[in-house]
């Protein structure tokens, strides 16, 4: 039996990508930064631990390589961007240990990581509806020739979930924005206003790829989406193929677009991770977990037919993970 670590199972995308695990039979060792009893599906896994916050990345690591000699770890499937991240930047301390790594190629993560980079690597591609970026001396310009129209978003290049965007509604917010200290790190946008579409998308070596889509119609603050309506739409759905072939992208990842009233779509991002409502897209048939292991273990990912639309809400749900007399 092969043994997997799965990193943050206190995130959204935890318990479906657990049960999926266990229904091929591996052993699932999962880890958090918080205690045992903070985190229900600690209690599904064959073993839990606690780690390090990886913005202590030595810390962090050592945690890891810790859990990984204890349990005798063939594989390493992190959720969340900033786990991503370390482990994009160390693959070569994984391979030496001999545990692959579940993430898509470097290449592909390094651009997708960094919201400027995708967007300059996009760019030229006429099949792409990409937001206009601006630089920060363009929009002083327009400041002072009396042409600047606030209507802007501007978020950190490598932001997650939603952290840090900002609204720039008008040249006060602009002041404040440019005058803080790491005004340097973010991406400069236009507003759009729409629906966000999210989809989640696998592809394999041999170019095979399946896209499923939702719309989002309740969300968190941080961007995940509790209620959606899962769909099919073939025209977008081949553009984010095309998206996916671009980046090369290997195993799942997901993309956000924002579809306006006049029913266009403009990507966002690309986010080389599961999302955190990819159980919406396994119940509406596809197994997402399995085939992304399939595709990065360089195996032919299977076909999917879309059956029909729903609607999918999600509910939280509570357990007793821990008495004391």
């Amino acid at each position: 039996m092969k043994s997997i670590l799965v990193t943050a199972i206190g995130s959204f995308a935890a318990d479906i990508i657990i049960k999926r695990l266990k229904d091929l039979s591996y052993r699932v060792v999962g880890c958090d930064i918080y205690s045992k009893e903070l985190i229900a599906d600690a209690y599904n896994v064959d073993a839990f631990y606690k780690v390090s916050l990886a913005v202590d990345v030595k810390q962090y690591l050592e945690d890891v390589i810790n859990i990984c000699k204890n349990e005798n770890i063939d594989y390493i499937l992190p959720l969340i961007d900033i786990e991503i991240d370390v482990f994009n930047t160390h693959r070569y301390i994984f391979e030496k240990l001999g545990i692959k790594l579940l993430i898509a190629d470097k290449y592909c993560v390094d651009i997708c990581r960094d919201k400027l980079k995708t967007y300059e690597y996009l760019f030229a591609d006429r099949d792409i509806k990409l937001i206009k970026c601006y630089t920060k001396e363009y929009i002083d310009k327009q400041i002072e020739d009396n042409n600047f129209k606030p209507h802007l978003l501007v978020k950190p290049f490598d932001g997650r979930s939603s952290e840090g965007l900002r609204r720039i509604n008008s040249k006060y917010d602009w002041y404040a924005f440019i005058n803080s200290e790491d005004a340097d790190r973010y991406v400069i946008q236009d507003f759009i206003k729409g629906d966000i579409i999210t989809a989640d998308i696998v592809r394999d070596k041999y170019k095979n790829s399946v896209v499923v889509l939702r719309k989002e119609l309740i969300r968190t603050k941080n961007g995940a989406g509790i209620s959606v309506y899962v769909y099919e739409d073939k025209a977008l759905e081949k553009t984010a193929k095309h998206i996916a072939d671009k980046l090369d992208v290997l195993g799942c990842v997901n993309m956000e677009f924002i579809k306006t009233d006049e029913d266009e779509h403009y990507f966002l991002e690309c986010n080389p991770r599961f999302s955190g409502g990819v159980e919406f897209s396994h119940m509406a048939g596809y197994n997402f977990l399995k085939n992304h292991i399939f595709a990065l273990l360089n195996r032919e990912i299977e076909d999917f037919s879309f059956d029909k639309p729903m609607y999918m809400a999600r509910k939280y749900e509570e357990f007793i993970t821990k008495t004391e007399s």
